[in-house]
């Protein structure tokens, strides 16, 4: 069931046509599509881990005005939400 639920999920980043997606499954993170700066890689890689997230998606669409914005899915807080933002904008 959980592996349907996450698949679920994949599906709904993919129809975005998102820049690209990452995966986290039992805390460890990892490419399933597009180009990341190595630098925000390794930041959610110390975000996810000081967290404790365990499951979920980042990914990265076009917005308003050509402007990327930073999603997620899962069990990712607010709080950890902003960490990443920060550093993606940072990256």
């Amino acid at each position: 069931m959980d592996k349907l639920i996450r698949t679920i999920k994949l599906v709904f980043c993919w129809i975005q046509n998102p820049l690209f997606i990452l995966q986290i499954s039992d805390g460890k993170i990892s490419k399933v599509k597009g180009t990341v700066k190595n630098g925000f890689m390794v930041d959610c890689k110390e975000i996810v881990a000081r967290n404790s997230i365990k499951s979920g998606f980042i990914y990265a669409v076009n917005g308003r005005f050509g402007k990327s914005v930073l999603k997620v899915t899962g069990d990712v807080s607010d709080e950890a939400l902003q960490q990443l933002r920060n550093t993606w904008n940072f990256n």
